[in-house]
């Protein structure tokens, strides 16, 4: 009998903020089943001395037993950039390559600047951005195995990496989960695990399986939305239409909820 290759597995979030209930969550739902990495896109703490920093929210992840990959966004203190201290399962992606079962993942920490001129909130211009990356992912990489991240989309991530066509491109720090396709790229917005910040008042997280060259993005729910939120949200779009990016949220909210119905 052919014996079928297992996926590449990787379990993703982004934009916890400290909370570590959903952390905790997260565990209880998800840490008996088998991960070959865990992928976080930033703002996995807080600068908020109410709420957890971005070690002891990693620290959370141990039951897990695989590798943690992360870049840290702009709710992660500046002090934690310049850390060495970080738990033994734990790799920075900023401007590194890491390979796991045969999966390379780079990224940067931070985000950006449209402008040219250094902004006192972000930590580099586009162009400089892209210049990082590119220096990262320059070696030969086979990019239908190169997952990239950062925590702010960097727009034109094709650009950045020259003549590679990575397999996904992973972000959050818009706190609007979606899953799109560009140039053979699958682009997820992972966010967002802290449900005290979402638009229906409820975390999610995605599952990623990658086998040949192939990937498939699965939403799942943290917990139920707050309905109060959610008819708040469902209003909003009433009032407003439509936009892109609602029509994306809503994608993505069906998948989440498929029993909950949407009247329109």
């Amino acid at each position: 009998m052919k014996r079928v290759a297992k996926p590449f597995r990787v379990l993703a979030f982004s934009d916890s903020h400290g909370n570590a209930d959903s952390i905790r969550r997260l565990t209880e739902l998800e840490a008996k089943n088998r991960y070959d990495a865990i992928l976080a896109p930033g703002d996995i703490g807080s600068c908020d001395a109410r709420d957890m920093n971005v070690i002891d929210s990693i620290r959370l992840l141990e039951d897990f037993n695989c590798p943690v990959l992360f870049v840290l966004g702009n709710s992660d203190p500046e002090l934690i950039r310049r850390t060495n201290h970080w738990p033994s399962f734990a790799e920075p992606l900023h401007q590194r390559l890491v390979t796991i079962s045969g999966f390379t993942f780079s990224g940067l920490d931070g985000i950006f600047d449209v402008s040219e001129s250094r902004s006192k909130d972000n930590d580099y211009p586009m162009k400089t951005a892209r210049r990082l990356l590119s220096e990262a992912v320059k070696k030969d990489i086979d990019p239908r195995r190169l997952i990239i991240t950062t925590h702010e989309r960097l727009p034109k991530i094709h650009d950045a990496c020259g003549d590679c066509t990575p397999l996904a491109y992973m972000f959050g720090h818009i706190h609007s989960p979606a899953c799109t396709e560009w140039k053979e790229t699958t682009n997820i917005n992972t966010s967002i695990l802290d449900g005290n910040r979402s638009a229906w008042g409820a975390g999610n997280y995605w599952v990623i399986e990658a086998w040949r060259g192939r990937l498939r993005a699965t939403p799942k729910p943290l917990n139920q939305p707050n309905e109060f939120r959610l008819n708040n949200f469902l209003e909003c779009i009433e009032l407003v239409g439509q936009s892109h990016r609602h029509k994306q949220q809503l994608t993505i909210f069906r998948q989440l909820y498929p029993d909950i119905e949407i009247p329109f």
